[in-house]
């Protein structure tokens, strides 16, 4: 039927054009007669203006220019052709006995180019001319091309009455374009209307296909819905299932009848309804973990979408992707583990093989290559030619037992004794030692710029593995550059508030970052996967590196329970090491600042931060110095909390996620105790929130992680205001 349906559609469409040329054709030939009739009446108006007596005396020369005859008829002309707007010439012809036509009088006046003389010989005459001459009927003949242009022309021939013999010709043209067009805009109206009918019949054919294709989509939509093996779920911008698949009944472990008209939030498990929110809201929600079916004990692992549908930019309903990964995960883990095991199983069991052997056979031979060489120097006059040979084996020998050394590093790991250690202090001793000083000779180019945070806290760690850290990422920045430039090497404290996405992952907490970067040409991408590698190297072979650099400061960093951040462009590359802080001294360093002096005497102070370990840490030291403390963990608690009590003084943290931050909970706070006094307490630079926050009465900004002496102050300093 449809196919039946669609030919005749196409033969209708065929016939469109057709009916529509022969439409155009005979409005146009209407036209044109019309017209012709149009211009013939008008010139015949014109030829009855005319004295034919006073066209009799006229010669046909140039004689007559002067003649008062010609001065009459020649502004009769010109009066009429200008009152006719798309008359273009108008003119009286006359014919010799030899045959031959010239022009009687112009109505164009003298200085015009398109002027013609009495007298001018009109050669390019054509027949349709003659035939009045011969004939002595009116005529319109044309388009007709000359020297004037292409042109329609009314012809009248004038006689005289009593003897009926041609005394001359008037000649009334029109431009040709002119003419044509405005058949054309006769012809418009069909062709427009031949149009709209072509474009009716494409529309009527284009919406039965897309009728038809709608139809065939539902059907491919309903039956996908039905057989996905992924389960979906329909509900409205008010929460209520309206649709599910099979797969979605499996999942939940319940019926079709008992699932539509459910709102979400009656499903036993709440874990992922608030996702399922964020959709009614207009965000897209995500859930991936644990969830108990209706009818089961056993928890499955899901991972669902939850997503809105818009109209007009509000929210009319949503669409929910539940997958059951518990299979996929644990095999996953499965796979994941057993392939890290053997990884690693494969390549510590090479490394200790091959640094076992190292270790016990080469460390022998090594003994006399280093040692036998001292000996034999000391005995060697300074100008011996040998001395440069044997200084080069004991160099060789030196590096070889360094690889030897970074080997066991690798495979054994770097547990040791942990005890406080300043970054700061073990830098200035790399930058005065040995080491560095032949560094800089094999580098004289290269500018090092040490830029060390006065303030920095202490980390938990081995000395001696730590410097092998710092010198090996200084030698790696240091090699990295060609001809001069600079490494600089940084330290700072920093508090994560939420975990770094970067090369390494880097959780929430407070750390010690040792930062080393250089201007040198930059780490490929492919490089960047890689450069932390057991001997994986760029360098030239028997110039510098084994390898191994970079492999003993990523087991140093992840045995120190740190991590690693690399950035690289063809600017250059900068290695960030995280490493946690401890508040616990170094031996030799106390406070410059007596704790007796910034001790409080039992004052309250609540602590509002929404990160539990901040909270703690914030109390033990305000306990520790003399002082009650009162937490909560968001700026809506605090303001319920200072409704009924009353502070001494409050500890802000400005970021809390979710719930409204430290500016607005300052804010409702001096609305119920006006006077209220509070200190920031922030781990991100100063902000425009902050220092709205200090413009109305908040007192100073202390940046995380704190200090004892540091929270101490600043706190003392704000009560005695």
């Amino acid at each position: 039927m449809i196919k039946i349906i669609n030919r005749r559609i196409l033969i209708l469409f065929l016939l469109v054009p057709v009916v529509g040329v022969a439409l155009m054709w005979w409005v146009a030939h209407s036209t044109d007669k019309r017209m012709r009739a149009e211009l013939l009446q008008q010139a015949r108006i014109a030829a009855q203006a005319i004295n034919i007596e006073r066209v009799a005396s006229l010669s046909g020369s140039e004689k007559d220019l002067n003649t008062p005859g010609y001065q009459r008829i020649k502004s009769q002309l010109a009066l009429m052709r200008n009152a006719r707007h798309k008359c273009r010439f108008l003119y009286l012809m006359g014919q010799r006995s030899d045959g031959v036509v010239f022009f009687f009088v112009d109505s164009l006046p003298a200085d015009s180019k398109n002027y013609a003389l009495p007298g001018l010989v009109y050669r390019e005459v054509s027949d349709s001319y003659l035939r009045t001459f011969d004939t002595k009927k009116e005529a319109v003949v044309g388009p007709v091309t000359d020297r004037w242009g292409t042109l329609v022309t009314a012809l009248i021939p004038l006689r005289v009455l009593h003897t009926g013999n041609l005394v001359a010709v008037l000649g009334m043209d029109v431009d040709a374009n002119d003419w044509n067009k405005e058949i054309l805009g006769h012809c418009f109206i069909p062709f427009v209307a031949m149009l709209l009918f072509a474009v009716l019949i494409l529309l009527i054919a284009s919406l039965k296909q897309v009728i038809k294709a709608r139809r065939e989509s539902e059907e491919k939509h309903r039956l996908f819905f039905e057989n996905c093996p992924i389960g979906i779920i329909h509900y409205d911008n008010q929460g209520i299932i309206t649709d599910v698949n099979e797969a979605m009944i499996t999942t939940f472990a319940s019926s079709r009848e008992k699932l539509i008209g459910l709102h979400i939030n009656d499903i036993p498990d709440k874990r992922f309804t608030n996702e399922v929110c964020k959709s009614l809201n207009g965000e897209f929600g995500y859930y991936e973990g644990e969830y108990r079916p209706y009818t089961s004990r056993k928890t499955s692992i899901i991972k669902a979408n939850w997503i809105p549908i818009f109209r007009d930019g509000n929210v009319i309903a949503g669409v929910g992707i539940v997958e059951d990964i518990t299979k996929r995960r644990r095999a996953e883990e499965t796979l994941r583990k057993n392939e890290e095991k053997l990884v690693r199983a494969k390549k510590m069991e090479s490394l200790g093989l091959l640094a076992g052997g190292v270790a016990h056979d080469l460390n022998n031979v090594l003994s006399g290559i280093v040692g036998y060489p001292e000996l034999i120097l000391m005995d060697l006059p300074e100008d011996n030619k040998l001395r440069k040979p044997i200084e080069t084996m004991q160099e060789s020998g030196y590096r070889a037992a360094a690889i030897v050394q970074d080997l066991l590093t690798v495979v054994r790991g770097v547990v040791t004794t942990i005890e406080p250690v300043n970054l700061n202090d073990l830098i200035r001793d790399y930058l005065n030692s040995p080491e560095f000083k032949k560094l800089e000779q094999f580098h004289p180019t290269v500018t090092v710029k040490p830029n060390l945070d006065t303030d920095l806290f202490n980390i938990g760690g081995s000395r001696v593995h730590i410097g092998k850290v710092v010198m090996n990422l200084m030698t790696n920045a240091s090699e990295a550059i060609e001809g001069s430039g600079n490494v600089t090497i940084s330290t700072m404290n920093r508090y994560i508030d939420r975990p770094l996405r970067g090369y390494d992952d880097v959780n929430i907490g407070e750390y010690v970052v040792l930062a080393v970067s250089d201007n040198g040409s930059g780490i490929s991408s492919d490089g960047l996967e890689r450069i932390f590698e057991p001997f994986y190297t760029k360098k030239v072979m028997g110039r510098s590196g084994t390898g191994l650099g970079l492999t003993v400061v990523w087991n140093i960093v992840q045995d120190h329970k740190g991590y690693i951040n690399v950035a690289s462009d063809e600017n250059g590359t900068t290695f960030e090491l995280y490493f946690p802080i401890t508040r616990d001294k170094v031996s030799d360093k106390g406070l410059s600042i007596p704790i007796k002096d910034y001790k409080g005497d039992g004052e309250t102070i609540l602590v509002i931060d929404d990160v539990e370990s901040q909270r703690d840490i914030s109390c033990k030291m305000l306990e520790t110095l003399g002082y009650k403390t009162k937490t909560v963990s968001s700026g809506e608690e605090a303001v319920e909390y200072l409704k009924e009590n009353t502070v001494d003084l409050i500890l802000l943290d400005m970021i809390m996620d979710p719930g409204i931050n430290g500016r607005e909970t300052y804010e409702r706070a001096i609305k119920i105790h006006p006077n209220q006094k509070a200190i920031i307490v922030s781990g991100f630079a100063e902000t425009d929130e902050l220092k709205e926050t200090q413009k109305i009465g908040a007192g100073q900004y202390i940046k995380k992680p704190v200090t004892l002496e540091r929270i101490g102050l600043a706190v003392k300093e704000e009560l005695e205001k």
